[in-house]
């Protein structure tokens, strides 16, 4: 079934959640953000838009409460071009269980992201902003966004930081910094922790996996990349241990190697939590932005268990 309508014709970023009889989707062209709606499983939808604002907008994650209210981490662009000093804008939205009003409320800023150093470019603000939301059995909300290592420069080396909610998304609390890519390697604090995402399960307990090239020799941001997991039991306010390397040297793939991998797809991982309380994670690895059939990207999958 064709969920977007006649408003949107260049739709990107598609974000999906359900329950409660309802299924929301979002999704953005240019700086129209919208919303459809369906409450038939699927098989009619009905499109709003429900912003207009910033340059670009890009909805990177979903998750719904108890009651069935719908929430999308919002990662736009306030400019053309997604750089400058105060570049991009994090904001949630929230839907009100089975209609399709929707409230916007502001997380954070930062400034631009660095360039892609790779040949060809690596399209827009590839290195730039970028969010996910979880929420937990208690209802709390989780916001890991990435900023600049110093906010006030554009183009800073990107770190991961992590904000919370417990009022439905209204007010947010910066919670703290989430990586910890200068813990090896990482001379000067100059490798890049970019494209966080997030889970969440029993009341405070998180799992944050993120991409950096700690590893590289040398930090170029063209080799050494790895994917990493941090986890914490009590909402982010302390990590039970340092972040563990979750990618691994394969010879079988051609960008693997044994300091990680050539180039990072970013757009293309994410995290669950099990039942059983392991933590599932999915990422895409390549050799370089353009990719193609003589040097192919793979999907790299693995679990392991929560720490703590």
């Amino acid at each position: 079934m064709k969920v977007n309508g006649p408003f949107c014709t260049g739709c990107d970023h598609p974000w999906i959640v359900a329950g409660g009889g309802q299924v929301y989707a979002t999704y953005d062209q240019a700086r129209r953000h919208f919303l459809s709606r369906s409450s038939d499983g699927g098989l009619t939808w009905t499109e709003s838009v429900i912003a207009k604002a910033n340059a670009v907008g890009f909805p990177e994650g979903g998750v719904m409460d108890a009651t069935g209210n719908a929430y999308f981490a919002w990662a736009d662009c306030r400019t053309d071009d997604c750089t400058g000093t105060n570049a991009g804008v994090y904001s949630v939205s929230v839907t009100i269980a089975g209609t399709s009003k929707t409230r916007f409320f502001k997380v954070a800023s930062t400034p631009g992201g660095p360039p892609c150093p790779y040949d060809p470019n690596c399209g827009f603000a590839y290195f730039g902003v970028q969010d996910d939301i979880a929420i937990d059995s208690a209802g709390t909300l989780y916001l890991v966004w990435q900023d600049g290592q110093d906010h006030s420069v554009d183009g800073s080396p990107p770190i991961v930081q992590l904000s919370r909610s417990s009022d439905g998304g209204h007010t947010w609390t910066y919670v703290g910094r989430v990586d910890d890519k200068s813990a090896s390697g990482c001379a000067g604090s100059s490798c890049y922790a970019l494209f966080p995402r997030i889970e969440a399960g029993a009341p405070g307990h998180l799992g944050v996996m993120w991409k950096d090239d700690r590893f590289g020799s040398p930090i170029d941001h063209k080799n050494g990349w790895n994917v990493w997991l941090r986890t914490s039991n009590d909402a982010g306010g302390t990590w039970t241990g340092p972040s563990r390397r979750v990618s691994g040297y394969d010879p079988r793939l051609p960008e693997s190697k044994p300091n990680g991998f050539l180039f990072p797809y970013g757009d293309y991982q994410g995290i669950d939590l099990t039942p059983s309380g392991r933590i599932a994670m999915i990422w895409g690895q390549g050799t370089s932005y353009a990719g193609g059939p003589t040097l192919p990207g793979h999907v790299v999958f693995r679990s392991m268990p929560q720490r703590g």
